[in-house]
This record gives structure tokens, sequence and C-alpha cells, in this order.
């Protein structure tokens, strides 16, 4: 009865996962998603606020741009402050099109009811580099 209990209470505690595991995992699949050009079931992962610019950005409807191949480069912020800062680099061709270029997205996401929601993605210009934006105050921001 002793080992029962045992291995349950090390399951559980195995089990409880950090925030930093849950965004890295909803990184995974959002970006899988966006470069299959599953679009619906990557906008499972965006926040209602930032709906319309990731569909210009990756609806193969709106968008011209067909995603090859991705990275996560960087992940920045605190975790447990449920805002967090990602930084991708994605190779992407147009349609009918062998030539390969590359594209740099900052990405802000934040851990609303328990999950990680894109709420904000932007294209890195050419010498803009990585620019850590500054945490908007809680009236800023739409829930």
């Amino acid at each position: 009865m002793f080992v029962v209990w045992a291995l349950a209470a090390i399951s559980g505690c195995a089990g409880q996962r950090s925030a930093l595991e849950t965004l890295e995992e909803s990184l995974q699949y959002f970006h899988t998603h966006v470069k299959a050009g599953e679009i619906e079931q990557a906008s499972a992962y965006v926040a209602i606020e930032a709906m319309d610019h990731f569909l210009a950005l990756h609806d193969p409807e709106r968008n011209i741009f067909v995603m090859e191949e991705f990275s996560v480069r960087q992940v920045s912020g605190d975790p447990s402050s449920g805002l967090m800062e990602v930084r991708t680099t994605a190779n992407v061709r147009k349609r009918n099109s062998l030539t390969i270029r590359t594209i740099k997205y900052h990405e802000t996401w934040e851990k609303r009811e328990g999950r990680w929601m894109l709420i904000k993605e932007e294209i890195i210009k050419p010498n803009q580099g990585f620019v850590p934006f500054s945490r908007p105050h809680r009236d800023d921001r739409t829930h």
C-alpha cells in the first residue's frame, strides 16, 4: 500500500510542469501548425486582439509567403510574471519560387487562464535588432 501511495505522490509531482515548460510546449505546437499551414489550429494559441494581425502574416489567403522552417532564437522575461517575449526566425519563400528569404519575428506571449496566448507579433525589420518592449500597464491590455 505504501509503495502505491509513494508512486502516486511521485507521479503527481512529476506531472506539474513549470510555466516555462508549458510556454515551450505552446511555442512548439503553434509554430508547427503555422509551418504546416494549419492556420485554424495555430489560431487556438492567438488572443482575439491579435487575430487580425496574425492572419495578415500567416493566412495563405492573405499572405504570399510559405514557411519552410522556423526556429526559436530567444526567449526572455520572467515566466512567473505571465508575460514572455520570443524571437523567432523563419525561412520563407514566395509561392512558386525556390528563393528562400529569412524573416525575424518578435512575439509577445501572455499566460491567460492557464494557457499561453500570442498577444502580439511583428516582423523585425533588417538592422532593427531585437528591442524588448516594456511591459504594458494592466489598463492598456485587453482581456
